[in-house]
């Protein structure tokens, strides 16, 4: 799975404001995931509050957070210290380290990539996503997609 941070194109902090929008779903279990993707001053993507939690068997529910997560956008947050980051998610998923939910939570990444957006997925325990599970979706049919994938997480 994709570290809880991506490093955004190095480029002038006054272009910051121009990176596509972005976010991260996390699913394992029964539950979903999903955090506020915050960008900071020096062009990190780091999970942040606010952070809903849905049931998965509850496709309303996670429909309503899907909406709110995508109209939230990426806001800017402060640049956390090394010392003392720890990402937020750790505790919504019941684990006290990166390795313990990365092996419990697969994800959902999506970006907007010119005209459409990239969905790119990762297993739990797996440290990539997979590129052959790569999709392609228009904006008008993002919010369906993304929540046809989650609801269909690890089904057959």
């Amino acid at each position: 799975m994709r570290e809880h941070c991506d490093s955004a194109d190095r480029r002038s902090m006054s272009s910051l404001r121009s990176y596509p929008p972005r976010h991260h779903i996390y699913i394992g279990g029964d539950v979903v995931i999903l955090p506020t993707l915050g960008r900071t001053p020096n062009g990190m993507f780091l999970d942040a509050e606010p952070v809903a939690v849905a049931p998965l068997a509850d496709p309303e529910a996670i429909r309503r957070a899907l909406t709110e997560l995508i109209e939230r956008g990426n806001p800017e947050i402060p640049l956390p210290s090394r010392d003392t980051y720890r990402p937020v998610v750790l505790s919504y998923g019941g684990v006290k380290s990166w390795s313990k939910f990365s092996k419990k939570f697969g994800a959902i990444l999506f970006v907007l990539d010119g005209s459409e957006y990239r969905l790119d997925f990762a297993a739990a325990g797996s440290n990539a996503d997979d590129p052959a599970r790569t999709e392609r979706v228009a904006p008008d049919d993002l919010l369906s997609k993304v929540l046809a994938r989650i609801l269909s997480w690890n089904r057959p």
